[in-house]
């Protein structure tokens, strides 16, 4: 049961609501621009997007019309469009299947109601309010956990960016060697306590809510869910896993003395068992940056949408 409806917050919480949803707004918008050479009605998007961030500003003008909902679901599909991602993720077309499934299960969430969206992108949150807060206590709570949150993430991936690209510079020069494998395993754990983690368990509430059996793992793994023991994970976590329980090894292989990441499938009830060279493990974290990316873009559209649904839909 949802312990406070969105819809019911005091009034005071319409700030809390409008700063994040002109956040969320920025951050399409952005996120379009930074894209634009791929996007066709890239200026479309931009100043619709832009018009709705004025009128919700506007303190006297809270309103947002049904043509600027059709419009921010046409441009979130565009993030999952073949024809973008094939550009983007290269050999890694197919996720963009798994970004539609992502962004399906919350436009279901949606339409069953606006509110279990905002719950379910907030729930963990939630989880950690102290109990017998009054509503402003739990409101500024809930904005102070997603401020440090938001922050975790930022800093988090700047660390992952700043290797992913020293690594892939390494690579072009002709420099990749152990370090630069360490580095991209590194990047691996970094994310698994914000971005996987705040996902994964997200997903995992929607799909509760919705009573449906999705294979989420499928949908955030790069190649293939793995079982361990009586639990499915995605590959992503399979490799964070191994990597922070030691249980791989990376060894000198064949004329080129290339070096090697062998995930032996050591821990127990693991069946993970693959091998990938410098290269392919930095392909492999390539998709996955990207992938997570988008995923992080879908959520965050998908809260934009619910939340302009829910306090700044226009009245007739």
């Amino acid at each position: 049961m949802i312990p406070i409806s969105c819809s019911k917050f005091m009034s005071g919480y319409i700030d809390s609501i409008k700063t994040g949803s002109i956040r969320n707004l920025s951050y399409m918008i952005n996120s379009i621009s930074n894209l634009r050479n791929h996007i066709s009605n890239a200026s479309y998007y931009i100043d619709n997007l832009n018009s709705i961030k004025e009128r919700i500003s506007d303190s006297t003008t809270l309103v947002v019309k049904p043509t600027d909902f059709e419009m921010i679901d046409d441009g979130a599909r565009v993030f999952f469009s073949k024809d973008l991602t094939k550009k983007i993720f290269r050999r890694h077309e197919v996720l963009s299947n798994k970004l539609e499934s992502l962004w399906n299960i919350f436009q279901e969430l949606y339409d069953k109601d606006p509110d279990l969206v905002v719950y379910c992108v907030t729930n963990l949150i939630e989880k950690t309010i102290p109990k017998k807060l009054t509503l402003d206590e739990k409101d500024d709570f809930m904005n102070n956990r997603l401020s440090k949150f938001l922050q975790s993430c930022n800093d988090v991936n700047a660390l992952t960016d700043s290797i992913f690209k020293q690594a892939g510079k390494d690579l072009h020069e002709g420099k990749f060697d152990i370090m630069s494998i360490c580095g991209i395993l590194l990047s691996f754990c970094a994310n698994s306590q914000t971005h996987l983690y705040f996902v994964e368990e997200n997903i995992k509430k929607a799909i509760a809510l919705l009573g449906k059996n999705y294979k989420i793992q499928d949908i955030f793994s790069i190649e293939a869910s793995v079982m361990q023991n009586t639990e499915t994970v995605s590959d992503i976590r399979a490799i964070r896993n191994a990597v922070s329980h030691a249980s791989f090894g990376i060894k000198e292989h064949g004329e080129n003395n290339e070096y090697v990441v062998d995930f032996q499938g050591g821990l127990s009830g693991f069946a993970f068992d693959r091998k990938y060279t410098g290269k392919q493990l930095l392909e492999i974290y390539s998709a996955y940056d990207n992938l997570r990316n988008f995923q992080e873009l879908l959520i965050r559209i998908a809260l934009l949408k619910a939340t302009l649904k829910i306090f700044f839909v226009m009245t007739q």
